[in-house]
């Protein structure tokens, strides 16, 4: 379709007809496009173009975003793809032609946005391929600078890790939970990198996890939460209710049934969670409670699930002593809720499977964060 343009020259309807390339055609997309040279070469081609359509030009009269859903969408199943369910065989060949072209706008040279439109692919196409060869691009995002960049690793990240998890040798020497973690204590004061990098390490969410997978991605869990916790001793961080989602993956009855050993090490860091937001509670503004008081909430929760699952009478009555807390109709003052905290902490060290727990850490007054 022909441009229309303004008096000041400006496009203020429709693109040429060369501002715009074609679908591949469907029998590339739909055949066995890694057999074949001539569709391998069209691929190679068609992705070149648009990765080099999506470098900075002040001349440009496409939108960038018209640009990458088009690259995006020759891996989508209808009715948001280009019309036809691609092969197997093509998704593999065309992931690798993008990943060769992104190489040229991922470079530490490049300036932010034009890394984050290659981000921004790279989690598209996980999402629609779970291509194992985007685990190295991918890796690159996470260590990326850019906050923005990173949170879009982290998104892919966990849209291909239940795939790489579940094949044990993968598993073994895959890089992305290593990275996700590297990415949340580079970019601590981001918010949505936090909470995506939780997520993307659930596995309660995962089926058929081996000991080693949930073990591994249990220790990236808590080593996010650890640094979370240690935030909360000096101040509220970004987005405190972010950690309500590893509450609930870390008090889980299939996490605890893959590796029983880690129940005191996850009952020390909602311990400690629940104790560090008690007493910043206590510190803080009565305007600020309500969001500190609902990670409490979420924390104590936690812990009477983990004691439930214990599944004896010491553990029951260890379970009742975080009522202050789960029990909507209670709403404890900063001092009830201190003795309280006290009070539940003996509760659960008295049981044998939790005796060596370390005491909380102590909190200090306000800083930024």
């Amino acid at each position: 379709m022909a441009a229309v343009v303004g008096v000041a020259g400006v496009i203020v309807a429709g693109l040429t007809t060369s501002a715009r390339a074609a679908d591949l055609p469907a029998e590339v997309r739909t055949g066995d496009a890694a057999a074949g040279k001539n569709a391998a070469a069209t691929i190679d081609k068609y992705v070149q173009g648009l990765t080099k359509a999506l470098l900075p030009d002040p001349n440009a009269t496409r939108p960038t975003k018209d640009i990458r859903d088009e690259l995006c969408r020759q891996v989508d199943p209808p009715p948001s793809g280009a019309g036809v369910t691609p092969s197997a065989s093509f998704k593999s060949a065309y992931v690798d032609a993008v990943v060769n072209n992104l190489d040229a706008l991922m470079g530490k040279d490049k300036d932010a946005a034009t890394r984050l439109n290659a981000a921004v692919i790279i989690q598209r196409l996980t999402v629609a391929t779970s291509a194992p060869q985007l685990e190295t691009p991918i890796a690159r995002l996470l260590a990326d600078d850019s906050p923005a960049v990173a949170l879009w690793g982290v998104k892919a990240a966990g849209a291909l890790l239940p795939s790489i998890l579940v094949v044990p040798f993968n598993a073994q020497k895959e890089t992305l939970t290593p990275g996700i973690v590297a990415a949340v204590k580079k970019h601590s004061t981001a918010g949505a990198v936090v909470q995506d990098a939780y997520a993307a390490l659930d596995v309660s969410v995962v089926k058929g996890l081996n000991k080693a997978v949930v073990e591994k991605c249990l220790n990236a869990t808590m080593a996010i939460m650890r640094m979370r916790i240690n935030m909360w001793v000096a101040g509220v961080p970004v987005d405190p209710h972010a950690e309500g989602a590893p509450v609930r993956s870390l008090a889980n009855q299939k996490v605890i049934d893959a590796v029983p050993a880690a129940k005191q090490a996850i009952a020390q860091h909602l311990m400690d969670l629940l104790a560090v937001t008690v007493k910043r509670s206590g510190l803080s503004p009565a305007s600020e409670r309500q969001a500190i008081n609902a990670v409490t909430v979420s924390a104590a929760q936690g812990m009477t699930v983990l004691m439930l699952i214990e599944n004896s009478k010491p553990a029951s009555d260890a379970a009742v002593t975080f009522e202050p807390w789960t029990k909507a109709s209670v709403n404890p003052t900063p001092a009830q809720a201190e003795s309280a905290l006290k009070n539940a902490f003996g509760a659960v060290k008295s049981l044998p499977t939790y005796s060596t727990l370390n005491d909380p850490p102590a909190v200090t007054p306000a800083t930024a964060n």
